[in-house]
């Protein structure tokens, strides 16, 4: 859906290559058999998607390189990508590219992300981001009082950058500043090790489910 943050990263990406770019309607959605149609019908070179959707797609024998020959790319964002999944993913397309991404709407969605190796697929979490010295700013792990943490120490991961969005009115949420740069809060935590960059938690009780965030307290509240 064009409401859904996420399609953000799939349709400027279609549309700033060349490509073809294909949505999968909610009635689509809600029938496996014309969601599997669909997708062996479009053929597509790249996907975008959250992981729960991949694991939804690989419940069928049929998606695999054989009938999918031209697919090379899986790019995943709004959710944790596990390890299982993606060396089911590998199994079934051997040559395929598999990009973890990270950023929340406040940032304009993925902003950062790491491509998936298979060797990658024994470790016991994949990271969402590949420190690189031009980029190393985007993403800092912050502690208590906004300080800047050294590699092996978990923090919340707090975004800096062109990306960062800021609200009209002046409820501030998770914006501010960090080191004198506009900057947002995730609420995310992560850790630092080897060159990468790792969720490990959430600060608070929010979840994420198919994509969107959950506040349970809102739903107890609710019921």
């Amino acid at each position: 859906a064009f409401s859904f943050d996420l399609s953000v990263a799939d349709l400027y990406l279609s549309l700033s290559e060349g490509r073809c770019w294909t949505g999968l309607e909610k009635e689509t959605q809600q029938s496996y058999p014309a969601l599997l149609s669909t997708v062996l019908q479009g053929a597509p070179s790249a996907i975008v998607s959250t992981p729960s959707f991949a694991a939804l797609c690989l419940a069928e024998p049929k998606i695999n390189a054989a009938l999918l020959s031209g697919l090379k790319e899986w790019f995943f964002c709004g959710e944790p990508l596990s390890p299982l999944l993606a060396k089911r993913i590998f199994q079934r397309f051997p040559l395929i590219q598999i990009y973890n991404a990270y950023g929340p709407t406040e940032c304009t969605c993925a902003v950062t992300g790491a491509e998936i190796k298979p060797e990658m697929c024994s470790w016991p979490k994949l990271p969402i981001h590949q420190v690189r010295t031009a980029a190393a700013g985007d993403l800092t792990m912050c502690g208590p009082v906004g300080e800047p943490l050294a590699e092996g120490q978990e923090g919340e991961l707090v975004i800096t950058g062109p990306s960062v969005g800021d609200y009209f009115s002046k409820i501030q949420g998770g914006f501010g500043f960090l080191e004198g740069k506009r900057a947002y809060h995730t609420g995310d935590y992560g850790i630092q090790e080897d060159g990468y960059v790792y969720y490990t938690r959430r600060k608070d009780r929010q979840i994420k489910y198919k994509g969107y965030r959950l506040e349970l307290g809102e739903i107890e509240a609710a019921l």
